[in-house]
């Protein structure tokens, strides 16, 4: 559990790197955060530094103090968080299922997204599926 979560808060901080230094949002969230940036007046690149150092300091000051926040929460949870891997299979599918369903549809209050979930759902089970044997046929033929 700890792999992913560390690519995560990597990631994350990483993509502010490009963002600052050249002006270039590596990401959606990012290109975001550069239209704000631009809607107050700050030009990124490499003068924001020199320009706002505020606004730079502020945001790696902010990120060091959410990783000492998450290490604080996260170190008496761990217990807590290691039970989930107990859940059944059985009740933590149809709870997946549920929260995605629910997550579509509330993006743009569209039943249409539900339905294009469930396609593409389906389509990618199938691809892995398809997959799968194809990889068996692979190494029954060589």
């Amino acid at each position: 559990m700890a792999g992913p979560e560390s690519a995560n808060n990597a990631g994350a901080g990483g993509a502010f790197v490009p963002l600052f230094t050249l002006g270039i949002p590596p990401n959606s969230v990012m290109a975001i955060l550069l239209g704000a940036l631009i809607i107050y007046g700050m030009q990124p690149g490499p003068l924001l530094m020199v320009e706002h150092p505020d606004i730079f300091w502020g945001t790696v000051a902010s990120m060091y103090i959410g990783n000492v926040m998450l290490l604080i929460l996260n170190l008496p949870l761990i217990g807590l968080w290691a039970q989930v891997l107990k859940v059944p299979y059985r009740i933590l599918f149809p709870l997946i299922i549920f929260f995605t369903i629910i997550g579509s549809y509330t993006l743009r209050n569209s039943p249409t997204d539900i339905l294009f979930l469930l396609i593409f759902g389906v389509l990618g089970y199938l691809m892995k599926k398809s997959i799968m044997m194809l990889h068996r046929c692979y190494w029954l033929l060589f």
